[in-house]
């Protein structure tokens, strides 16, 4: 499927970069935020997805450049 990178780009085009450049940051924040710690990264299509532990727990943390799609998803988990 290629790197984080390729498959961003591919999906999201050029612009994708400067959020990609934060991207560590971004999941740095959210885990100390959240308490979380990164296991391991997995593909996901629109999306980085992570799998974490919180607590000694399970957990799946996706983040995704594109506001809509993450509110869409989160409608989605809602219902």
């Amino acid at each position: 499927m290629g790197s984080l990178e390729e498959r961003m780009t591919r999906r999201f085009g050029l612009g994708v970069r400067s959020w990609l450049d934060g991207l560590d940051a971004l999941v740095a924040g959210l885990c100390r935020d959240w308490g979380l710690e990164v296991v391991r990264p997995f593909s996901g299509g629109t999306s980085h997805t992570l799998w974490c532990t919180r607590d000694g727990e399970p957990v799946v943390v996706k983040v995704t450049p594109e506001p809509a799609i993450a509110a869409q998803e989160l409608a989605a988990l809602r219902a």
